[in-house]
């Protein structure tokens, strides 16, 4: 069975929703922006190894699933020195 849109306007429904998508991955500086932390702190996070980051070229990016696992482990270690 095959898949592939036929018709201009499904072709072109798909091409819009694959703009709409949000990015996958982010660059330090917005990722930083995102997780309201400055770009020293995700450096240091990074450094210690605390969060996942991957390089395309020159270019280190954290992926959205890193970036979320990272907020998620921050706020398991607040909520166990909280206890």
């Amino acid at each position: 069975m095959d898949s592939t849109p036929h018709s201009r306007d499904e072709i072109t429904a798909g091409y819009r929703a694959a703009i709409a998508s949000p990015p996958l991955a982010h660059h330090v500086y917005k990722a930083a922006e995102l997780a309201g932390v400055s770009r020293a702190t995700l450096y240091q996070e990074i450094k210690s190894g605390r969060l996942r980051t991957f390089k395309v070229g020159a270019r280190r990016l954290i992926s959205v699933d890193a970036l979320r696992d990272w907020i998620r482990d921050r706020e398991a270690e607040t909520q166990k020195s909280a206890a």
